[in-house]
């Protein structure tokens, strides 16, 4: 099983709102969504404390993930988010071949990329690589 990670905070650093923006009239966190699901992707999960994040997913029939408060604040480490997104998505599934992360804040990236997000897929399934977790 290929599982699509979408990981992204209410409360953004940086600049305001960025996993929300407007982009061609939809939220730039949908650009994700429409990545994994136009991939080779079989379940996409989404780990957020957002709830328009969370709406966005459930469109898109993401299982979602309710990131802890802990979890949230500027300093927490994207590997703590990856480390329990990663429990929460092995209670549904056993059989996971690989995790592509996908960010809710890089809508053009994932938008463009979604065809080469099946190939990376791809390329580290065949390979062997140990490591099957994909960063887009």
């Amino acid at each position: 099983m290929h599982i699509g990670l979408i990981i992204g905070k209410k409360l953004s650093t940086g600049i305001k709102g960025k996993n929300l923006r407007k982009i061609l009239n939809r939220p730039s966190a949908e650009y994700a969504f429409i990545a994994s699901k136009f991939s080779i992707i079989d379940q996409t999960f989404v780990s957020t404390d957002c709830p328009n994040i969370k709406k966005i997913g459930k469109k898109y029939h993401a299982h979602i993930i309710d990131r802890p408060r802990h979890l949230c604040k500027p300093s927490s480490l994207t590997e703590d988010v990856l480390s329990h997104a990663l429990i929460n998505i092995k209670k549904k599934y056993n059989n996971i071949k690989t995790i592509s992360l996908l960010m809710a804040n890089n809508p053009a990236k994932n938008f463009i990329l979604k065809k080469d997000l099946t190939n990376c897929v791809n390329l580290s399934f065949f390979k062997n690589y140990k490591n099957r977790i994909i960063d887009i």
